[in-house]
């Protein structure tokens, strides 16, 4: 693949059944949900990306472990967006509902939308990084029909109606996000892809 001409995303597998994504242009990387620093550093570097930002989706150490050896060995100017609340590591910016942020390289834009279940702050990123290219959202609560209907205004207008690719943060999610899509997209008859595998954008 030629750097800069397609944004990928990646799994990096963690622990026993998350994923940590990450998404690049061949060049420059941000990662999603950081739980262990080591399998981010090692694909990092096979893949010679330089890393430009983190996201957190939740506190939960299992998705933000890896945060702080990342900018330890990294940098420290590294930017991390995550949810309101004391408790992410390293965290530089706070992002809330309806925030837009803008990323240069690999080039993205990102739109945060408030999903709150398991955790309060719970969040998710919308993400169009091309004319071409409906949203992508990253969370690991979508799949949790009890909350459907503090999720639905966010969800029924912009998500269903135009999310290819759904990158959820552990493999137990994976069918329990489809059948809660399922579940909301008879009305549209619309059904986003469940992402397991790498995804060029």
């Amino acid at each position: 693949m030629d750097k800069n001409t397609l944004l990928q995303v990646w799994p990096i597998p963690a622990f026993d059944d998350n994923y940590i994504w990450c998404i690049h242009d061949g060049s420059n990387a941000l990662v999603v949900d950081p739980g262990d620093a080591e399998p981010t550093l090692e694909y990092l570097k096979a893949n010679k990306l330089t890393l430009k930002g983190i996201l957190i989706t939740h506190h939960h150490a299992d998705h933000t472990g890896g945060i702080l050896t990342l900018l330890e060995k990294l940098g420290a100017n590294i930017p991390v967006y995550g949810p309101v609340g004391d408790n992410i590591p390293g965290r530089t910016v706070v992002a809330m509902q309806d925030d837009k942020i803008e990323i240069a390289s690999p080039r993205i834009s990102l739109k945060v939308c408030e999903v709150p279940g398991p955790t309060l702050s719970h969040i998710a990123y919308f993400a169009k990084p091309n004319p071409k290219i409906h949203f992508i959202a990253f969370t690991t609560i979508l799949n949790m029909a009890f909350h459907l209907r503090m999720i639905m205004p966010c969800l029924v207008g912009s998500f269903l109606k135009s999310t290819k690719q759904v990158y959820h943060g552990t493999q137990f999610y994976e069918k329990l996000i489809t059948f809660t899509l399922l579940m909301m997209a008879l009305q549209l008859r619309k059904l986003p892809t469940i992402a397991s595998k790498t995804v060029g954008v």
